[in-house]
């Protein structure tokens, strides 16, 4: 690939990335919107975004949501990428509050 066409091909890249934050900062917090948008593929992206970067209890709300509408109507296609950043997110905070409570107990048994 040519150097421009190399430029040309990021710079594309990041306008797309752009263009995915702010279409997820529309949809943060706006429960309606995101009900509106399920079925269509296109924002697939976006309800991924949303689960890591929403805060954890609308994450789980949002999740949620996702899985009853892939019950009703057997659309799974978002919903199981969603459950799993979910789950890989909590864990991830699980294992944190265990290191941060180990440091707390040696810190405490340290100063004792």
């Amino acid at each position: 690939m040519k150097k421009v066409s190399k430029r040309i091909f990021h710079e594309g890249l990041q306008r797309v990335a752009a263009s995915k934050h702010r279409i997820a900062k529309a949809f943060s917090g706006d429960i309606e919107r995101q009900n509106q948008y399920m079925g269509d593929s296109r924002f697939r992206g976006t309800y991924l975004m949303l689960i890591q970067e929403e805060p954890l209890a609308a994450a789980r709300h949002l999740e949620k949501r996702l899985s009853d509408y892939a019950a009703k109507t057997k659309d799974h296609s978002v919903n199981d990428d969603v459950r799993k950043l979910l789950m890989d997110r909590e864990q991830h905070l699980t294992a944190q509050c265990r290191t941060d409570d180990k440091q707390a107990e040696q810190k405490s048994a340290t100063n004792n």
